[in-house]
């Protein structure tokens, strides 16, 4: 009777240590586009919000894409499985982790400007990057959006046009419904996934623009159910 007790308890400790645990997922979505950004993706700063030092077994992915006057642009991905201390080896995991900071590093070194890309197409591959996030099952994904906002895509809408900056000055709800429509397939609600928008204005002007364009996106994520954020230095947050 003990030992059919004991194989019992075995078993069901065995199936609880191979539950699958929510996987953290960060994103990186970077604007290429101009040479000056104050802020820009910093590895260690990134790699922290994972808290690996605190949880060594946890499942992680990392994402990264530029956002140029392409529409679509290579995405790379790092990814680490969960393990459990029980089953695992802990040597060969910090090895494991220790690649993967190092991937994810590299990644991010990279200089990403590039100079023939002087227009933002940034909504849409946004959009793009949102949808695939709330596609990974089991998640908790964060994606920072490091950009000034400023969309420059000429064939539906852009800032440098006079018109489309008149109706964002005297009718931002005509806009906000212009970004939604234009949003398709993203699942409306979900809070498994939160937008992290990084910006460092250099002037009163800049500010000026991104605060016009802070409103707007507040008002899109609002109407999408996805909740938004505004950061100036990612060392800001906990």
């Amino acid at each position: 009777m003990k030992t059919c007790i004991y194989i019992l308890l075995l078993g069901l400790t065995l199936s609880a240590c191979t539950t699958d645990k929510t996987q953290s997922v960060i994103s990186v979505l970077e604007d290429v586009t101009e040479a000056d950004f104050l802020v820009t993706p910093e590895p260690n700063t990134i790699l922290s919000q994972f808290k690996l030092d605190r949880d060594l077994w946890q499942g992680v992915q990392f994402r990264y894409g530029s956002i140029s006057s392409l529409v679509h642009n290579e995405r790379i991905v790092f990814e680490l499985p969960s393990k459990t201390a029980l089953l695992s080896n802990e040597i060969q995991r910090k090895t494991v982790v220790k690649q993967f900071k190092a991937d994810v590093s590299e990644a991010l070194k990279k200089d990403s400007y590039i100079a023939e890309h002087r227009y933002s197409a940034i909504w849409t591959p946004l959009v793009t990057e949102i949808k695939s996030l709330q596609a990974i099952p089991n998640s908790d994904a964060t994606l920072y959006l490091f950009s000034d906002l400023q969309e420059n895509n000429p064939d539906w809408f852009s800032l440098l046009k006079y018109e489309d900056a008149i109706e964002l000055e005297r009718n931002m709800e005509s806009v906000v419904k212009r970004f939604v429509s234009r949003a398709d397939g993203i699942r409306k609600g979900n809070k498994n996934i939160k937008v992290v928008v990084v910006y460092q204005p250099h002037n009163i002007k800049e500010d000026a623009a991104f605060s016009k364009m802070k409103q707007l996106y507040s008002a899109i994520f609002k109407a999408l159910g996805i909740s938004i954020e505004f950061i100036a230095n990612l060392n800001t947050r906990p």
